[in-house]
């Protein structure tokens, strides 16, 4: 999970980084009060967390994010390109509709 620490607790910057790499930046207080008040058990915590951001954003938003960290993972280059690269919704789930369909999601 990208958004876990090292040391295993959830880093919030990297969600909030993430949001406002999609060009969401209304919902840091969504965020914030979804892991404030987010119960995670040390056995499942990152899916605990995970479940508490997802029903705080809701599944639209959420997986919004999710599809744009899964690929741009895909080529860890993307921070060398130049600033021009920038999020776009239409390419993006163009891309994640082919990657669906290559994997015969």
């Amino acid at each position: 999970m990208r958004w876990m620490k090292k040391n295993g607790e959830i880093d919030e910057s990297a969600i909030l980084r993430s949001l406002h790499e999609v060009n969401e930046n209304g919902k840091d207080d969504v965020v914030k009060k979804s892991l404030q008040n987010c119960n995670a058990k040390d056995e499942s915590k990152a899916r605990d967390y995970y479940k508490c951001i997802y029903d705080g954003l809701g599944e639209q938003l959420f997986m919004k994010v999710l599809d744009y960290i899964e690929v741009r993972s895909e080529n860890y280059s993307y921070r060398l390109r130049e600033a021009t690269s920038k999020y776009d919704a239409n390419a993006m789930r163009s891309k994640v509709q082919s990657l669906d369909t290559e994997a015969k999601c």
